[in-house]
């Protein structure tokens, strides 16, 4: 391989990595927004085990028809993504 290919592997690589970068900070920070509103709307949410808060959330949403897919959002909300 010559150094100009490896200069392109090498480059093409840091594009790759750049981008798993982005992409698992994003969902790093979505997570951690979403826990901060789920804790917002339980009491004393730090005091239960993550077992017990996936079960409030089964009881919240398992009775949905269609699941949460059949939640309808206001249009003042967005679009999911």
């Amino acid at each position: 391989m010559t150094r100009k290919e490896e200069q392109q592997t090498h480059y093409y690589n840091n594009l790759v990595n750049r981008a798993k970068d982005q992409k698992r900070r994003q969902r790093t920070s979505r997570l951690i927004q979403r826990g901060a509103l789920l804790e917002s709307f339980i009491p004393d949410a730090e005091s239960y085990t993550n077992e017990q808060i996936g079960y409030l959330l089964k009881i919240a949403f398992g009775n949905l028809p269609n699941g949460v897919q059949g939640i309808h959002f206001p249009a003042t909300l967005g679009e999911n993504q």
